[in-house]
């Protein structure tokens, strides 16, 4: 009896193939994707630092209005001096103007530029150096100048800044605020009178002084931080700080 051997041949099913990579129309579509999500979240995330930005300048001010009152606790109610003014002499006005004077207040032991960074300066001041980091003050009534023999509310003045005990309305009146230069030139005293930005608005007094006469209305979310007499903060829109002029002068 004889066996045949056959030979069974067993053929696995074909593997399907694996892509091995992605159609154009599929690579359009998910960059088409990716750049919708990322014009989303691109201005969401600008927000959000704007607001970041604006609340820790506001915090800064607001710092900037509680050392303001202990200096006045310590110096017979009075704001810092704007600067000293010395007659007789060829340039007069003379530092330490009132950012020196209260950041060596509150961090006696820094140095001088240590101290500025630390007290008065603006997240989004980028300049270096100077004696304000992008804070201005009202000047003209509220700070002003150390003048012996000068009396009266101007710019000098014999005993320099105002009292607290003098601000009939503390919580209208500006201290600091976001700013060009140190100072920002009180409209009462140097009325404006050009509009260079050309929105139907007087900005400044003198193509000369800089624009909003030294302050910077539009900085954050277009509108100016400012810390008041009675030390709380708030923002004040363009309109109102070119128009109101109560909030610069406490004799209106």
């Amino acid at each position: 009896m004889s066996f045949v051997s056959t030979r069974t041949s067993w053929i696995a099913p074909r593997a399907s193939r694996r892509r091995g990579a992605f159609t154009l129309i599929e690579l359009l579509v998910v960059i088409a994707v990716i750049v919708i999500l990322a014009g989303l979240m691109v201005p969401v995330s600008m927000s959000s630092m704007a607001h970041s930005r604006s609340t820790h300048c506001k915090s800064n001010l607001g710092q900037i209005g509680k050392a303001m009152l202990m200096y006045g606790h310590n110096y017979d109610l009075s704001l810092p001096p704007f600067g000293y003014y010395r007659t007789g002499k060829v340039r007069g006005y003379s530092p330490p103007f009132w950012s020196q004077i209260l950041s060596a207040f509150i961090y006696p032991h820094l140095s001088e530029e240590e101290a500025l960074d630390k007290a008065v300066r603006c997240p989004l001041w980028r300049t270096p150096g100077g004696y304000a980091r992008g804070y201005t003050a009202n000047y003209g009534h509220v700070f002003r100048y150390v003048c012996p023999g000068e009396a009266g509310p101007g710019p000098l003045h014999e005993a320099g800044s105002m009292a607290f005990t003098e601000f009939d309305r503390p919580s209208a009146t500006m201290l600091v605020m976001d700013g060009s230069s140190g100072f920002c030139y009180t409209p009462t005293l140097w009325t404006r009178n050009l509009d260079m930005d050309g929105d139907g608005l007087l900005d400044t007094y003198s193509a000369s002084v800089p624009i909003y006469n030294g302050g910077a209305p539009f900085r954050h979310l277009s509108a100016c931080n400012v810390v008041f007499a009675d030390g709380h903060v708030r923002s004040v829109r363009p309109q109102e700080w070119l128009t109101d002029n109560s909030l610069w002068d406490p004799y209106q």
